[in-house]
């Protein structure tokens, strides 16, 4: 029995020695594969690259082609251009380098106006920016509103200058019909031009300028400078100083008259007598009217109305060549007529 279990021992070890050798070959067959594998994709790997290779030849053949077909001027062209190019960008380069140094020099001047501000003198400097930015608002809300009543005064002043206008010429035109005895006058006026003084908004200004027109029996208006004897000259001032009086002296109410009749013919002296005896009788319902008149003629005295005035005051020297002023009742001018 021991025998045969040796001999069994010894067929075992014969059979894991060949088992081994089995394996061994069966490692060996597979490494053997697995290089297979890898030579065949190598080769594989070659060949795909050796067709790319003739694409990529194909491919620089057509470009080289191409590249001949192209036209010369054209390549020239596109030179020209990129130079052009190349110039503006390096234009652009440089701006860039200049707006960079400008930067930086703004930086500079920033860092100082930083430390400068956190200097006393400018200590609530917010503060004070916002009331001098109110003041100044309120100041511009301020002419403004100045501009508009500046406006509406001047136009107030120019309707309130059109209607004394038309007043004074009403009595001019009134006052001439009865006065002037001619024919040659039909009327006066008096003519404003206007001037503007100054063209800025906040010194505007106006000023008018006046002169006395006349008008033909034909109804041609002509300027009187010139064109008129003194006697017409000496009335005309008249009665626009009566029309004046009329309409701008209502509460003052004093009318002084040197001399009227200077220059004057008879039917014009007896003309303006009618017309300051109506003046006269008009303006007795004011308890502050005067009229002062002053003149050498005791026969214009004589034609005013006596039952309006009733002295008169003489002016002369004495013997001691001393000036005297002696009271008169106007009725001895008329006893001595």
């Amino acid at each position: 029995m021991s025998g045969q279990l040796e001999e069994k021992k010894r067929q075992e070890g014969k059979l894991e020695e060949a088992l081994d050798d089995l394996r061994k070959k069966i490692e060996s067959k597979r490494q053997m594969v697995e290089n297979q594998n890898r030579t065949f994709e190598s080769i594989n790997d070659n060949l795909k690259l050796r067709v790319e290779r003739r694409s990529m030849a194909e491919l620089e053949s057509q470009l080289k082609e191409k590249e001949t077909l192209l036209d010369m001027s054209k390549v020239t062209e596109y030179k020209k251009v990129q130079k052009e190019c190349n110039q503006k960008l390096q234009a652009f380069n440089q701006e860039r380098y200049k707006s960079e140094g400008k930067i930086e020099t703004i930086k500079a001047a920033m860092n100082n106006l930083k430390a400068k501000l956190k200097h006393d003198n400018f200590k609530n400097i917010n503060m004070r920016y916002m009331e001098a930015k109110v003041n100044v608002t309120l100041r511009k809300i301020a002419v403004k509103d100045l501009d508009i009543y500046h406006t509406a005064m001047e136009n107030a002043l120019m309707k309130y200058h059109h209607q004394k206008m038309e007043e004074i010429n009403q009595i001019i035109n009134e006052l001439w019909k009865t006065v002037y005895k001619g024919n040659d006058i039909t009327g006066i006026e008096v003519k404003s031009d206007t001037e503007n003084t100054s063209s800025t908004v906040s010194n505007r200004g106006r000023s008018y300028n006046y002169r006395i027109i006349m008008y033909s029996h034909e109804g041609t208006e002509l300027d009187m400078r010139g064109r008129c004897s003194a006697g017409q000259k000496v009335l005309a001032s008249l009665i626009v100083r009566m029309a004046l009086a009329e309409v701008f002296c209502i509460n003052c109410g004093v009318l002084a008259l040197d001399e009227p009749t200077t220059n004057l013919d008879k039917e014009n002296i007896e003309g303006l007598a009618t017309t300051i005896n109506e003046l006269i009788a008009v303006r007795t319902e004011h308890s502050n009217f005067q009229l002062i008149l002053i003149t050498h003629d005791e026969e214009f005295v004589r034609l005013l109305n006596t039952d309006l005035c009733e002295n008169y005051y003489v002016l002369s020297k004495n013997m001691d060549q001393h000036s005297e002023i002696v009271k008169h009742n106007i009725e001895e001018l008329h006893e001595v007529v």
